[in-house]
């Protein structure tokens, strides 16, 4: 370092020098005239004071960068030539800027930047600046961590091996109650079972944190606010270096999980009641079924023994009176045993499962009137229609359940009136609903009896309530008649209203929507009447377990000319049939052993009777066993006790005889429209979309009959035949049966060139689609 005299002269001067000395870069103070004034150790190493004054002035670089430089007290970098020890010149960087005149002469700094110091330097810089990065990112990853932490709906802490908490998430201090748990024992606060008393730290917490580590245990927790509820705590051990140990707790609240267990015992426990309490009402169900049916048949063989003994003319008048008494009763009873079979079918089975056919509401109406007329005037009442209805209009639905319907309104209004009269009024219109076209029927009953109670309304509708307290009337009726209506009327998506004054009049009001039926009224017989028909020498065999039944049916058989031949098992059926000839069989299909079905089944494979009519007799008017039964081949069901117009139909159907009329005067559903196992199993596929499923099937096979119709003008048959089979892969797909064989007819007519036929089956096939969408829509 090179001090002059100036130094001791000027304190600021001084100053400059004592901050040059302290720098590691090679420094040096100069006159503007390149005199040095001042240099530290760093610049005598590199280059003596001397050295350094004889170069600036040698290089004529050196003294350029220096006037510059000495202008300005901006800094100015540039490159000077210096000489080494050994004289040899070497470049190095240089940062010159005259100094702020405080000194008494003015100073140029000039700061020498050597390669080995700048590289130190700039190595240091960067390490630092690493190194604050570094401290950067893990403050950042401890905050992420930590919210993490926090953000978990699990308690998550650290335990030392002394089993104190070194760490705590918000969830794990919010559990315990405590919003610092660092340095408190786990155990103060957590029960962990039969190992430990409760609440006491062991006597080696980190032995048995080891013990418990990995294994979730359900245990109490109790916070500082003394609430104590279940958790679930895993331990797991972290050895970070040999003989240290630190565990991570983790602590979930399974309060939610044990009242679930709790809720779900107690559900577990309630289905099993549930389950034990719809079999017992299954088995009362079943009980009631089985009991109704054999009442039926004894009440049945009443009927058709009251029938048979009325055919007599040589009755006295009283006889006969007690007669028409007991076949009165035995058809009330009968009419008991009814409501209460159709109340058990709709317990039993879907209420979809009940027939669907066509049939014409003014005629049904006007037939019920007449049958309540009998009965309404033996009590000296008068039952008056007003239908305001077309005669020639035919709906699709329910028929069945419609019947009901008004017959138990007019049955009950016949019996709760004494006086007066009866009135049964219909007013019917045409309404739309989206593209389909449907009858509108707006029903009422109204009698001049002494009317319901308002608090009684209520319960009018309920199994088993008759809607009066007086023994006499409950003695008629039980008290099913109004329930199997309501539940009637719910299945047709209808509605029932009740008025009522008591004294005066009660009013039940229907209200129901089917769909028309597209049916040429012309072409249906509106004749109510059955003629005799011809039975002499007619060969029944009667298929009967009950031998009563067996011989009321020989003697109603008998009584018209016929001839009988009894089995009274569905084995022995098999057997007679083959020993003796006859012209039908009527099966009762409930037999023990071999079943009518069965028997059917057999009888029908045997040599040369395949076409052997045979008729179904049952207890039950059930849909499902009219289904069953012409699945195994059966003619029709009947239901017991068969009465005569019933066997006229059975003797007329033998004989071949065109039938004038049904039995209920209605036009049943075209037999096979539907496959209904697989049309019930489309339908539930498509689910709420199945009406628009059943509008595209009836459009496409509109489109393609329109363009068989155009192929048939021009006589193309195998457009014909290939539109046709397309057609009938197709609705074959929903079980539309008939339709199926219509179009297979269409092709085999084109196949064999009858198309003078054509136009005839077309056109019976356009009434068919009709009908098979209706049944479709109604699935």
């Amino acid at each position: 370092m090179t001090k002059i005299d100036t130094l001791q002269q000027d304190d600021s001067l001084v100053r400059y020098a004592d901050i040059i000395a302290l720098d590691v870069s090679p420094c040096y103070l100069l006159t503007e005239d390149g005199k040095v004034v001042f240099s530290n150790s760093a610049a005598e190493r590199l280059c003596p004071t001397e050295d350094f004054q004889k170069a600036l002035h040698a290089y004529e670089n050196n003294s350029g960068f220096l006037k510059r430089c000495a202008k300005s007290t901006s800094p100015k970098i540039g490159r000077m030539v210096l000489n080494d020890a050994n004289g040899i010149p070497f470049e190095v960087r240089s940062r010159m800027a005259r100094l702020p005149a405080r000194t008494a002469i003015p100073l140029v700094l000039a700061r020498l930047d050597p390669g080995d110091v700048e590289d130190q330097f700039q190595k240091l810089r960067s390490e630092s600046s690493q190194l604050q990065r570094a401290i950067r990112a893990r403050k950042r990853s401890d905050k992420r961590f930590r919210q993490f932490l926090n953000s978990a709906v699990d308690g998550i802490g650290a335990i030392d091996a002394n089993g104190c908490f070194t760490m705590a998430n918000s969830a794990l201090s919010k559990m315990l109650g405590s919003p610092n748990l660092i340095g408190q024992s786990l155990f103060c606060n957590v029960d962990m079972g039969a190992t430990l008393k409760s609440f006491e730290e062991p006597a080696d917490p980190g032995g048995f944190l080891q013990k418990m580590s990995g294994i979730p245990i359900e245990v109490y927790v109790e916070s500082v606010l003394k609430d104590r509820y279940p958790v679930e705590v895993t331990i797991t051990t972290i050895e970070e270096e040999p003989g240290s140990r630190q565990f991570v707790v983790v602590m979930r609240d399974i309060v939610a999980r044990t009242e679930y267990k709790d809720a779900l015992d107690r559900s577990q426990y309630l289905e099993a009641a549930r389950d034990i309490a719809r079999a017992n009402e299954q088995s009362k169900t079943q009980f009631l079924a089985t009991v109704s049916h054999e009442m039926r048949t004894p009440m049945g063989a009443i009927a058709t023994a009251v029938d048979l003994l009325l055919q007599d003319k040589d009755l006295k008048p009283e006889q006969r009176q007690l007669m028409e008494l007991i076949r009165g009763s035995a058809d009330t009873a009968l009419d008991q045993i009814n409501n209460t079979l159709e109340h058990v079918r709709m317990d039993m089975r879907p209420i979809k499962d009940h027939p669907v056919s066509v049939f014409n509401p003014h005629q049904m109406l006007k037939k019920l009137a007449e049958q309540s007329r009998v009965a309404a005037a033996s009590k000296g009442l008068e039952v008056k229609l007003a239908l305001d209805c077309d005669t020639d209009q035919y709906v699709s639905g329910y028929h069945h359940l419609f019947h009901r319907v008004v017959q138990n309104l007019m049955g009950n209004a016949v019996k709760y009136t004494d006086s007066g009269n009866i009135t049964l009024a219909a007013q019917c219109k045409s309404v739309r609903r989206g593209s389909q076209k449907m009858l509108s029927i707006d029903m009422s009953v109204s009698d001049t009896g002494k009317g319901i109670a308002a608090d009684e309304i209520d319960r009018l509708f309920v199994p088993f309530e008759t809607g009066s307290s007086n023994y006499s009337k409950l003695a008629q009726s039980a008290g099913l008649g109004l329930s199997i209506v309501k539940r009637a009327v719910d299945a047709m998506n209808g509605s029932i209203r009740v008025s009522s004054t008591p004294g005066v009049c009660t009013e039940f009001k229907v209200s129901l929507c089917f769909a028309l039926a597209d049916i040429d009224a012309k072409t249906i017989s509106t004749n109510t009447e059955m003629r005799a028909p011809d039975a002499r020498g007619v060969r029944f065999l009667v298929v009967d377990d009950n031998p009563l039944n067996r011989e009321l049916m020989v003697k109603l058989l008998t009584s018209e000319g016929c001839v009988s031949i009894c089995a009274e098992s569905g084995e022995a059926a098999l057997q007679a049939i083959q020993t003796n000839e006859v012209d039908a069989v009527l099966m009762d299909i409930g037999l023990p052993g071999i079943d009518g079905l069965e028997a059917t089944r057999r009888l029908l494979t045997l040599q040369g009777l395949d076409e052997m009519p045979v008729f179904g007799l049952t207890g039950f008017s059930d849909p499902d066993i009219r289904e069953r039964a012409e699945i195994a081949g059966m003619s029709k069901v009947y239901v017991k006790p068969l009465r005569r117009h019933q066997l006229y139909e059975v003797i007329h159907r033998v004989n071949g005889t065109n039938l004038e009329m049904e039995n209920n005067a209605e036009l049943a559903a075209p037999v096979d429209v539907l496959d209904r196992s697989v049309s019930r199993q489309i339908a539930k596929i498509a689910g709420e979309n199945w009406s628009v499923f059943v509008h595209q099937l009836h459009k496409e096979c509109l489109t393609t009959l329109a363009h068989i119709r155009n192929a048939l003008d021009a006589s193309a048959a195998d457009d014909m035949i290939a539109m046709a089979r397309k057609a009938s892969t197709t609705v074959t797909t929903v079980g539309a049966a008939a339709l199926n064989q219509n179009f297979l007819e269409i092709e085999e007519h084109a196949q064999t060139g009858r198309l003078k036929e054509m136009a005839t089956l077309l056109d019976g096939t356009d009434q068919l689609l009709e009908e098979t969408r209706l049944a479709l829509a109604l699935l």
